[in-house]
């Protein structure tokens, strides 16, 4: 295959829209790069199966551009069919008659026929049958035929062919010739006279292609029609042989044993219609084993069962030590069972720690299975999980994952082996760098790949290998595998983009691909053959979304996508951080490796901006942000700079700045950043940070670090002991806008002077170094206002207002007040200051440091259950909505009401409410569908909401471009919390809704921008104006090569000083040699994309948007260079500006 093209340059700065960002409702942060959109169809695609001779894979979809001419409406996973000697992909879960339309419900599960026929699949749809009636509205199992082209329904009721029954679950299994599909199902009705207990929810069936009927396999033992339950059954080659699990006691007659222990395995055959306990107590048949059994697989011709178990008289003689779950191995034949992961030379005794992930040979006489135990094989040290081989002629296991030229076991886990039919071979996944002589690899906790054990010379071949660059692994997480009779083809999933060179897989996705063992070479399955998607997806931060600044110009997000930016190479197959500038429409990258143009080593998340815009925090695995920095395994906090556009370590340890500390951050957006950027208060669990630290707790305490000087402060040290850690856990700072004040809760004794009980809610003063215990009980997350004089906060304590009388006996919201020193008591009833709600109140269900309070202090944002906050309040939803107290005016006010009117709630509850620091505005999530007049919403899930404090309306954020009542057809991304920028004027946020912007088939999470409820105010025009011209006296000489030139250029021609980027044209004049210009905001640094290029003598222009000055100054500068160190003219035109 061809190597992939390599980018030379790197455009630091990447202009994203031709027009301003108002232009649309709704502005998508996360859009591909025009010059590189994916070849790689959209959504996760994941292999489903594969036949015998590998000529035929079935995998599932979730793109809706992988198909030219596709209607996709679904929103979720298809099904399809991918034919490797002719290429073409063929849609399995089509609309009956229309190959083209898929379903109009998502695909669940699926399975495909050995011979490559037969798909069976779990669906909800309610057209994939000509006529279908389906009023269950759950799924069933269908069977499609790849000659006919038609889908057959198999879970229907008896004698009617196309009514659905529903309540099928898991995975359909099909015989080799798709003759037989077994399948779970919670349905009556599906065979002739079933009788259902009522303690049983579901049961195993066994459908008759031929002769288009079903039959229950889990029936009581003498009674084939009577429901006795059972669940994850698996099917033989020849259809003759079911295994199952169950908890009935009534499947084999006679049965007996320990009650509530379950489940168990079965075997039922096909022939007799009667059971066989497979997991029975050693030499009794019809007594369960002592403890539960899962994970049955079983033999082609359904001699053997392997499974799990953690019973411990399955053998006679067991010796199990490890109470977890052993593998074992059962005979048809003999009626019992052997132990398979047991000790060298001890077949009763079992490893030291549990076995899973099972595969048997077609006769038998090879089990393979995963597991961490130590004691399997002599020599295993290497404290992770191998793959090991059991001989059952010999009774004795081998270590297949292991390094290369050596019976050691590998530096890594190794886990989920797949026996290729024939059993001349074991395909598995493992992050371990040693298994290949050569391995190319690094060691990852995230990234696996896949190798393949030959059994015949005992070595281990490195399947995902990047394309073109033999052994070099991947490294990139990777699915299950799915290999072919002979093990020459293994279909699997994966996220990598350099596995196949001949197509630009830039959907920042997980990917079906296809690997040929005679050729060494891998084939993407998921090719895009429709439209190209304009977003680049795999936006994802659970933690805390889209991140805004106060003035709503910068937001921060991170994806995973590696199309976003050209020349930004993109190698880690993970999360990075960028930064979107909304006045110029151009997009930053803040998690690249130092001073290059590539991404981290590793994954960034959880980005939180500052409120000037100028510094973002995040959270990364990655050990190249900073110059010189050391190897870590432990996660990190860093900051970047947006002037320097380079990060520093604040989780380092003391004394080394390029070195992460020994426990780094805790990985859940716990920690703040003051209003510039300087100081950082987080919470950690590191010993290493603060010199002479003395450790009293051994869990997360509070640090504040200083920008300034690179030091870290111990906040929530014991008193009167700067240096010695409290003797509790601390946790959820905040911090004042000035970085003087950092609250947080702790469970420590220690904190104040003669401190009386555990634990509270504790304010630090970094002028004086000390602690003050405000409350306790306290309840997390916090708010501070911006001077660090109020805190909102969650208590269950009864006391902390006089007079309070507490109706709830749970949760309530409070305001303290440092100067007065006085509580207020926030969700109080309407009939009484001093009184609780009739139901709890929290702060928020947000993420740490979810905005709730306003930055003067005066409207808090919360939630609460409580009837009677509000006069006359009629509330019907029985769940949580969102509140505003007004310090001021002491009153609430309901936020998540039903159109018209201020009193009533909304039909469904609300979650996630965040206030914008002016506190007139409300963003929340909810599933209500009468917030707004007219609204329309089938998504079935939450929508992100707007509520204006000044008009009492509510806005729907995620709309439909063509109507801004009717919801995306997906509901808004759980635990993603949106932001609102100080004034409320935007909102962003993530979603996965594939109609909020055009050409958006990515089919996973984009950042957004949408505009608030205040009317645009960002550009405005002004008569063409000549601003600059260096040939003019006061305004040259003429820019010289390499020298940095800058200009106020704010009060004239009719640009205000209140401007932050203004529309040009701009036109070199007289260049003495070829070369370019670079413009830039006056207090930043030079980008390498170029404004301008020209040739010697040549006359150039160019229309651009260019930044000025982030501090107000209205300074913009310019660099040219230019051949022969020689000099060029410039001169701009001003036709608008944008505030």
């Amino acid at each position: 295959m061809a190597r992939p093209r390599v980018r030379s340059s790197f455009v630091a700065v990447v202009l994203l829209l031709a027009a301003p960002a108002f232009a649309d409702p709704v502005t998508l942060l996360s859009a591909a790069d025009p010059g590189r959109l994916s070849g790689s169809a959209g959504g996760l695609s994941v292999p489903a199966g594969i036949s015998s001779d590998g000529r035929w894979t079935l995998f599932l979809s979730g793109a809706s551009n992988l198909l030219a001419g596709i209607v996709d409406a679904n929103d979720g996973m298809d099904v399809f069919l991918y034919d490797r000697l002719s290429g073409m992909t063929t849609l399995v879960s089509h609309a009956a008659g229309d190959p083209t339309t898929a379903s109009n419900g998502v695909v669940e599960a699926a399975a495909l026929s050995t011979d490559g026929r037969f798909a069976a699949f779990l669906s909800r749809a309610t057209d994939l049958v000509s006529g279908q009636v389906d009023t269950a509205g759950s799924a069933d199992v269908f069977l499609w035929d790849r000659l006919t082209g038609a889908s057959t329904l198999v879970s229907h009721l008896v004698a009617q062919p196309v009514t659905a029954a529903g309540g099928c679950l898991g995975k359909p299994g099909l015989s080799a010739d798709g003759a037989w599909i077994v399948f779970t199902s919670e349905a009556a009705g599906l065979m002739a006279g079933q009788s259902e207990t009522p303690a049983v929810s579901a049961d195993v069936f066994l459908y008759n292609r031929a002769a288009g009927s079903n039959s229950l396999v889990s029936h009581a033992a003498g009674a084939p029609a009577t429901a006795a339950g059972g669940s994850q059954a698996v099917i033989s080659a020849d259809g003759g042989w079911i295994a199952f699990l169950s908890a009935a006691t009534n499947l084999v007659a006679g049965q007996t044993g320990p009650a509530g222990v379950s489940p168990h395995v079965f075997l039922h055959q096909r022939a007799t219609g009667t059971a066989t306990l497979v997991s029975h107590a050693a030499g009794a048949p019809l007594t369960v084993a002592n403890r539960f059994s899962l994970s049955a697989v079983i033999s082609p011709d359904g001699r053997w069962v392997a499974y799990l178990s953690e019973a411990t008289d399955l053998v006679a003689g067991q010796l199990d030590t490890n109470s977890l779950e052993d593998a074992f191995l059962y005979d048809r034949t003999t009626g019992a069972s052997t132990l398979i992961s047991h000790t060298p030379g001890a077949p009763t005794v079992a490893g030291n720690f549990a076995a899973r992930d099972l595969g048997v040979s077609a006769d038998g006489q090879l089990v393979v299975f995963a597991s961490r135990a130590s004691d399997l094989v002599a020599g295993d040290t290497n404290q992770a999980s191998d793959v090991f081989l059991h001989t059952t002629a010999t009774g004795t296991n081998t270590l297949i994952s292991h390094a290369v030229s050596t019976s050691a076991p590998a530096a890594g886990d190794s886990e989920v082996p797949v026996f290729a039919a024939d059993a001349s071979g074991v395909v598995f996944r493992s992050s371990a760098y040693n298994l290949v002589s050569g391995q190319d690899d690094v060691v990852s906790v995230l990234g696996y790949d896949l190798f393949q054990w030959t059994r015949a010379s005992d070595t281990v071949t490195l399947l995902t290998q990047e394309d073109g660059v033999p052994l070099r692994a991947t490294n990139a997480p990777v699915s299950d595998a799915w290999v072919s009779g002979d093990g020459a083809w293994v279909a699997f999933s994966g996220t990598s983009e350099r596995l196949d060179a001949t197509v630009d897989d830039a959907n920042g996705a997980t990917d079906a691909f296809l690997f040929d063992r005679s050729a060494a070479e891998i084939s993407l399955l998921s090719v895009r053959q429709g439209a190209a998607s304009a977003t680049a997806g795999g936006a994802v931060s659970a933690t805390t979304s889209a991140s805004l600044s106060n003035d709503g110009r910068w937001i921060a997000f991170t994806s995973s996508a590696p199309n976003l930016m050209p020349g930004l190479v993109d190698l880690n197959n993970a999360e990075d951080v960028f930064l979107y500038d909304r006045m110029l429409g151009t997009l930053l990258p803040v998690s690249h490796a130092d001073l290059l143009p590539v991404t981290a080593s590793g994954a960034s998340r959880a980005p939180l901006v500052s409120a000037d815009g100028g510094t973002v925090v995040f959270e990364s695995y990655a050990d190249n942000l900073v110059n010189q920095q050391s190897v870590s395994s432990q996660l990190q906090l860093f900051l970047w700079s947006r002037g320097s556009a380079s990060s520093v370590l604040v989780s380092h340890t003391a004394g080394f700045p390029e070195a992460g500390s020994d426990y780094g951050t805790l990985g859940d957006g716990q920690y703040a950043v003051s209003s510039e950027g300087r100081f950082v208060a987080f919470a950690s669990s590191a010993t290493s940070m603060v010199p002479g630290e003395s450790e009293g707790n051994a869990g997360p305490d509070i640090f504040l670090y200083d920008r300034m000087d690179g030091s870290i402060t111990l906040v929530s040290h014991a008193s009167g002991s700067p240096t010695q850690t409290a003797n509790g856990f601390s946790r959820y700072p905040v911090i004042s806008g000035d970085g003087r004040w950092v609250a947080y809760t702790s469970t420590a004794l220690d904190l104040v002077p003669s401190q009386v009980g555990a634990g509270g809610l504790f304010l630090w003063d970094r002028l004086t170094g000390t602690n003050v215990r405000i409350a306790r009980p306290a309840g997390n997350p916090l708010a501070l206002s911006a001077d660090g004089r109020y805190l909102a906060f969650t208590s269950s304590a009864g006391n902390l207002v006089p007079g309070q009388v507490d109706t709830n006996a749970t949760s309530d919201v409070f305001l303290w007040d440092r100067v007065a020193g006085t509580f207020t008591l926030a969700s109080r009833s309407s009939a009484s200051a001093t009184t609780t709600g009739n139901g709890f109140s929290i702060l928020t269900s947000a993420s740490p440091g979810a905005p709730a309070l306003s930055a003067d202090g005066r409207r808090l944002l919360f939630l609460s259950a409580a009837t009677d906050l509000v006069p006359g309040q009629t509330d019907t939803n029985a769940a949580l909505d969102v509140f505003l107290f007004d310090r001021e005016t002491a009153s609430v006010t309901l936020v998540s009401r039903a159109a018209g009117s201020a009193v009533a709630t909304a039909d469904h509850g609300s979650s996630e409410p965040a206030l914008s620091a002016d506190g007139r505005f409300a963003v929340f999530r909810s599933s209500g569908g009468n917030f707004v007049a007219g609204q329309v919403d089938t998504n079935g899930g939450d929508d992100l909401f707007l509520f204006d404090r000044e008009t009492g309306t509510v806005k729907l954020l995620t709309h439909r471009p063509d109507s801004t009542v009717t919801a995306g057809r997906l509901p808004a991304d759980a635990l993603q919390v949106a932001r609102l920028s100080g004034d409320g004027a935007w909102v962003a946020f993530t979603s996965s809704s594939p109609d909020l912007v055009a050409a958006d088939h990515d089919g996973v999470a984009d950042a957004f921008l949408v505009a608030g409820l205040l009317p645009p105010r960002d550009f405005f025009t002004v008569p063409s104006c000549r601003l600059l011209d260096t040939r003019q006296p006061g305004q040259g000489p003429a820019l010289g090569s390499g020298t940095v030139r800058t200009f106020t250029v704010t009060e004239r021609c009719g640009v205000p000083f209140t401007a932050r980027a203004l529309a040009v044209n701009a036109t070199v004049v007289q260049p003495t040699g070829a070369g370019y210009v670079t413009a830039h905001p006056g207090d930043g640094p030079a980008p390498l994309a170029s404004l301008v290029t020209f040739a010697a003598g040549a006359l150039r222009s160019n229309n651009a948007v260019l930044g000025l000055a982030a501090d107000g100054s209205g300074r913009l500068s310019f660099t040219p260079l230019v051949t022969g160190a020689g000099t060029v003219h410039l001169v701009i035109d001003v036709t608008g500006y944008f505030e």
